[in-house]
């Protein structure tokens, strides 16, 4: 058996762990919670190897927006690039805006798991903490939503990342950050693979493949792959592109014929896109239709934006919010489905509806006269 299959059945061993570990360890949060789950943000220090400044404002605006509307944020690894810079250099940078909004969210609605470029951050600081409460260790490797969704960087399956890889890997990421700006000043380069993920193709139907083998949701980051319920963002538009080729053969209208030929424009170029930046990856199941197990928040360095996931009301959304300059109110909805659906077809259990439902809350006169009663009758 090769070294790297050794490793990579290793490190399935410890998402078994995860998967299995009691509450005590891995943490348990409620499915009836809004959660927007963010990934693979790679803060630097401003500087011109830093891939994640031109989408700040970006951010701001949509931790602003989480904050406003009450949700709980899951930062799901790798938000600080430590391979490549000091948190000191990166908390300078960006600690009077991400920071600042991250730090605004009560200590009860933030989470932060760690991912394979941000793990070794316990040491300091965690600027993502109001002062008062700083104190190292506060990432964790993994969080359950319920029973049976797992929440983890998703790092744990590639072979590349084990210690024996790590430590060369950062040593030549650290050289590279040395020549790049001199690179972009002399030859305009960008380093535009920043948002193309460095995984193998078939890096997610692993994934897919273990959480449908333990009949439980995963999602993840690490990849730079948006992906929901199993598919990809390319995938969705081959079979966009598939609609529209059946309903442009079975119509001679020319009006509608130009229509739906100015749509099939648009979305080839998004396909193509796509191929550009390495998106299009082996779909993950061989046989049938793929199980809505596998969901990936994408990450924040796409020239035009980043992605997340949200989970609110019930609902899980593939979303995206567009650079700063035509940003809108809210995100633009990728994909958007029933999460107690999508666990009965991945899990086959049936979740009762009321485990996705906020709790009603009290009105305030109500709760006054209930304290009142409750004083009166002592």
């Amino acid at each position: 058996m090769s070294t790297m299959l050794k490793e990579t059945r290793n490190k399935f061993r410890r998402l078994d762990a995860l998967l299995q570990a009691p509450a005590s360890r891995v943490r348990r949060l409620p499915l009836n919670r809004r959660y927007a789950i963010l990934s693979d943000v790679h803060l630097g220090n401003g500087g011109p190897a830093d891939n994640f400044h031109r989408n700040e404002q970006t951010l701001v605006h949509a931790l602003q927006h989480y904050r406003k509307q009450g949700y709980y944020l899951i930062l799901l690894g790798d938000i600080e690039e430590l391979w490549q810079f000091d948190l000191d250099k990166i908390r300078a940078r960006y600690g009077a805006t991400v920071y600042k909004q991250l730090r605004a969210f009560p200590r009860r609605r933030l989470y932060r798991v760690f991912g394979n470029h941000d793990y070794d951050w316990e040491a300091p600081l965690d600027p993502a903490r109001p002062a008062r409460r700083n104190h190292p260790g506060r990432a964790v490797e993994a969080l359950k939503l319920g029973r049976h969704i797992l929440l983890a960087h998703g790092h744990q399956a590639d072979p590349h990342e084990s210690r024996g890889h790590w430590w060369y890997r950062r040593l030549a990421v650290r050289l590279f950050k040395i020549i790049e700006p001199l690179v972009v000043r002399l030859f305009g380069f960008q380093n535009e693979s920043a948002a193309q993920s460095q995984r193998p193709r078939d890096y997610e139907r692993k994934l897919y493949q273990w959480a449908k083998a333990n009949q439980t949701m995963l999602i993840c980051g690490h990849t730079h792959r948006a992906i929901f319920a199993s598919l990809s963002y390319a995938e969705r538009l081959h079979m966009e592109i598939e609609k529209l080729e059946e309903q442009m053969n079975a119509t001679a209208d020319k009006k509608l014929l130009a229509d739906l030929a100015e749509q099939l424009a648009a979305l080839r170029e998004k396909l193509e896109r796509e191929k550009q930046r390495k998106g299009i990856i082996v779909p993950v199941e061989t046989a049938g239709k793929a199980l809505p197990a596998y969901f990936n928040s994408g990450c924040a360095l796409y020239n035009d934006g980043l992605t997340n996931l949200e989970i609110a009301e019930g609902k899980i959304r593939l979303v995206k919010w567009h650079r700063a300059g035509h940003a809108a109110i809210a995100p633009e909805v990728y994909q958007e489905g029933d999460l107690k659906e999508f666990l009965k077809e991945a899990t086959g259990r049936i979740i009762p509806r009321a485990a996705f439902l906020q709790p009603r809350r009290e009105p305030l006169h109500q709760k006054i006269h209930r304290i009142s009663k409750a004083f009166a009758t002592h």
